[in-house]
């Protein structure tokens, strides 16, 4: 019913929405006390997490990354930057750094105990 590639698929979705939340909480941030670095990140963390979230999307990350296992620990590394990226942001951020943590060491577990060494399909457009 759940197969757990896809339950970890979801969880890094909400996670990159998470940090789309909190590159925002900390342009409201910004709005208040300007800093130009904290505004730099924002816009780092916000462009990269739409492109992220949309390759996952899409699926697009397949013909990008052919191997399972490489597309998990490049999930869970990007997951990692980001999460330490927008810890000083706002509090809304600190708890969606904290989470990103959490779920980029959970999924890097996941990949190394991942035995099936598989080839992921790649969706072939119709042209």
């Amino acid at each position: 019913m759940f197969e757990l590639s896809n339950v970890v698929r979801f969880v890094s979705m909400l996670t990159y929405l998470g940090f789309i939340i909190g590159s925002i909480s900390g342009f409201i941030e910004i709005s208040k006390d300007f800093n130009l670095c904290e505004m730099f990140i924002c816009i780092i963390v916000l462009l990269t997490n739409i492109l992220a979230l949309f390759l996952q999307l899409t699926n697009y990350i397949n013909n990008i990354i052919t191997n399972e296992i490489n597309i998990l620990y490049a999930s869970s590394l990007f997951m990692l930057i980001c999460s330490l990226l927008i810890l000083g942001l706002s509090n809304i951020a600190i708890i969606f750094g904290i989470w990103g943590i959490i779920m980029s060491i959970g999924i890097s577990v996941y990949a190394i105990f991942l035995n099936d060494d598989e080839q992921v399909q790649a969706n072939e457009r119709l042209v």
